[in-house]
């Protein structure tokens, strides 16, 4: 599933807002077998995702992207959320996302944190 947020206004420097916009994209990803292949998942559907926000909405400067893993661990601890990344237009203009590898997301973004129970492997 996933859940897009109201678009946040940005502001300059005097607290006016700017009328560009950030927005906020939370979905439900899946474990997979292994934790490699689970980032390689997430990332590759956040870059569809942030391909598609920065072609079709031109008022959008920045969006943060969310992983959330939503079942329950064989512990019975709920997991969460898993990845968090933001990416601005300045630096999604410069990518090619016909040839992107989605690996190479974490390398490019403005912000990138992984849960620590998905860096092994």
């Amino acid at each position: 599933m996933v859940r897009i947020h109201p678009l946040d206004p940005l502001y300059d420097r005097d607290g006016h807002e700017t009328g560009r916009y950030s927005l906020r994209i939370e979905f439900d990803a899946v474990m997979k077998v292994n934790r490699r292949k689970t980032r390689h998942e997430i990332h590759k559907k956040a870059a569809e995702m942030l391909e598609v926000v920065f072609k079709k909405q031109k008022d959008v400067d920045e969006v943060e992207i969310v992983a959330v893993i939503p079942q329950r661990n064989p512990n019975e601890n709920a997991i969460g959320m898993v990845i968090k990344m933001k990416m601005n237009r300045t630096i999604a203009e410069k990518v090619n996302w016909k040839t992107f590898k989605p690996n190479n997301l974490a390398k490019i973004l403005e912000a990138y944190w992984v849960h620590p129970s998905l860096i092994s492997e």
